[in-house]
């Protein structure tokens, strides 16, 4: 089962990711896409992981931004992957040859070994249309993986203001 769940940067989509969660089971893996690279992610993380600590859930995680295939789970496994924003920037960053590709490839390994899989992402397409290359090139790949992935998914969820919409399911 897949659930992809998207809103603005903090929309309260991961809030409802994690709650969400408690539906499924009491333990649950968590993969962390991001890297400390300045104080305010380094603050992000630290407040997420703090946020996990204080639920009634059971958390393992694990710190990948890139490469979601070197994972392996088993089928009972309850997977949140957050998010992809920022695994997808690390993707393109690291090699952008194929991103979407090895990025969509990476989702469905860790899709198809789990009873569940959430993925959060970020809306980043209000803005319009930004005039450098590589964010537009980022734009593309990401608005790829999102309808490619809400095509996928089981359930589809808009975050607003802590309101979360369901699109899809």
């Amino acid at each position: 089962m897949l659930i992809f769940i998207s809103g603005a940067v903090r929309s309260g989509k991961s809030t409802f990711a994690e709650s969400f969660v408690k539906n499924y089971a009491t333990e649950a893996k968590y993969i962390a896409t991001s890297i400390r690279i300045d104080d305010e992610m380094s603050d992000r993380i630290v407040h997420h992981q703090k946020q996990r600590a204080e639920g009634d859930i059971k958390w393992q995680t694990w710190e990948q931004p890139c490469n979601l295939t070197e994972l392996t789970f088993h089928e009972d496994d309850v997977v949140l992957l957050d998010c992809l924003t920022i695994l997808t920037a690390n993707e393109l960053f690291h090699d952008d040859e194929d991103a979407l590709a090895r990025i969509y490839k990476g989702v469905s390994h860790v899709k198809t070994q789990c009873k569940l899989l959430i993925v959060v992402s970020n809306e980043v397409f209000q803005e319009g249309i930004p005039e450098d290359e590589m964010t537009r090139e980022y734009m593309y790949v990401l608005g790829k993986l999102h309808q490619q992935l809400v095509q996928d998914a089981d359930e589809a969820y808009l975050v607003v203001h802590g309101i979360a919409t369901k699109m899809k399911g």
